[in-house]
C-alpha cells in the first residue's frame, strides 16, 4: 500500500536518476493516493443533484399529505359550520315559538286578573257605599 512518504521516496529516487522534470511527470501520471476511494467534484455535484431530487420528492410527498390532511379537516369544519347554522335556525325558530307562547299565556293570564280585580274594586266601592 502506497502512502504519502512511500511516493514521496519514490519522487527522490527518479528524481536522482532522471532529473526533477521527469520525477513530476511520472509522480503526475500515478493515480492519486486513495485511487478510487477519492471523491471528486464530480461526484460531489451529482450525489448533491441526488439528493435535491430526494428531497424534492420528499417535500412533495408531505405537501401532499399535508394537503389531504388539512382537505379533510375542511371537510370536517364545514359540517360542523353546516350543523351549527342548522342550531341555529331551530333555536331562533325555537325563539319565536316562546316568544308568541309568552305573549298568548300572558295575554290569558292578565285578562281574567285584571277582570278580577275590576270585580273586587266594584266590590270593594260598592261595600264602601253602603257602609256609608
Amino acid at each position: 500500500m502506497l502512502d504519502e512518504r512511500a511516493r514521496h521516496d519514490l519522487y527522490r529516487t527518479i528524481e536522482e536518476v532522471l532529473g526533477a522534470p521527469a520525477a513530476d511527470t511520472i509522480i503526475a501520471l500515478l493515480p492519486a493516493l486513495g485511487g478510487p476511494d477519492v471523491a471528486t467534484t464530480d461526484d460531489l455535484l451529482r450525489l448533491d443533484d441526488r439528493f435535491d431530487a430526494r428531497l424534492d420528492a420528499h417535500v412533495a410527498r408531505e405537501h401532499g399529505w399535508a394537503d389531504a390532511r388539512f382537505g379533510s379537516i375542511d371537510a370536517c369544519v364545514e359540517g360542523v359550520d353546516a350543523r351549527l347554522a342548522h342550531l341555529d335556525a331551530r333555536f331562533t325558530q325555537l325563539e319565536g315559538h316562546l316568544d308568541r307562547s309568552l305573549r298568548h299565556q300572558t295575554r290569558t293570564l292578565l285578562v281574567p286578573v285584571l277582570a278580577a280585580l275590576a270585580t273586587m274594586s266594584s266590590l270593594g266601592l260598592g261595600a264602601l257605599a253602603l257602609a256609608a
